[in-house]
């Protein structure tokens, strides 16, 4: 029943763009306002650092695919796929 459901999801790239660009911009304002927190200790700030990084690769990836750009594989082909985009 999944695989049913999922080839007749239909996503619209302009909705997709204004999620990403919502879940960007609520991650980031999360990561200031723990940054600040955290900026006390070197330890903690690595440690909120290595953590929030997975939840960024994800957007980042909804980034590649609505750029057309493959968005699959490592954090690093993820990150490669980021350098190549412009602003």
């Amino acid at each position: 029943m999944a695989k049913t459901f999922c080839k007749k999801l239909e996503l619209k790239r302009e909705r997709l763009h204004f999620q990403c660009e919502q879940e960007l911009k609520g991650k980031m304002l999360k990561l200031r306002q723990l940054y600040l927190e955290a900026s006390q200790t070197g330890n903690r700030l690595a440690l909120l650092l290595t953590k929030s990084i997975s939840s960024f690769i994800v957007l980042f990836r909804a980034l590649l695919h609505l750029q057309r750009m493959p968005a699959s594989g490592s954090a690093e082909k993820i990150f490669a796929g980021l350098s190549q985009l412009r602003t």
